[in-house]
């Protein structure tokens, strides 16, 4: 959600990113965002609430991810873009207490591994349900 509406298009809030893209399976009516390449991925999300003079009171978070073969993803959280530490993520909301009283949030996920770049798939959803809350890949929520 940006301030309280459904992003439009997967770079919508993204605030950087290497090797990503979003790929298509017409054949199997699925879409998702996978590497670019079989090289290492990521992408970084960031919140920040510096300029509303606000502090982060909570920040809920679930993804939906895929993984084929050897293919990975780790999640990492950081309250300065510099220091990172692992997150457990699922398809389950979860409150995540390391943002709590912060000013801004960066969410990283690093996909690697596999022998191909659909290894790692992160927000993996049927195309035809594209835009419904029903299927939400990456839902984030931040309270002030």
């Amino acid at each position: 959600l940006l301030l309280g509406r459904v992003a439009a298009g997967w770079r919508s809030g993204v605030f950087s990113c290497q090797n990503a893209k979003r790929k298509v399976e017409y054949d199997w009516d699925m879409c998702y965002i996978a590497r670019e390449t079989a090289q290492p991925g990521f992408i970084v999300w960031c919140v920040s609430a510096e300029k509303l003079g606000q502090k982060i009171s909570r920040l809920n978070l679930s993804v939906v991810t895929d993984l084929f073969g050897a293919g990975t993803i780790a999640w990492q959280g950081s309250t300065d873009g510099l220091v990172w530490q692992h997150i457990s993520l699922s398809k389950e909301p979860a409150d995540i207490p390391m943002f709590e009283g912060a000013t801004k949030a960066f969410i990283r996920v690093q996909m690697e591994n596999g022998e191909s770049f659909q290894a790692s798939q992160l927000f993996r959803q049927n195309r035809k349900l594209l835009g419904s809350e029903r299927q939400c890949g990456f839902d984030l929520r931040v309270y002030f």
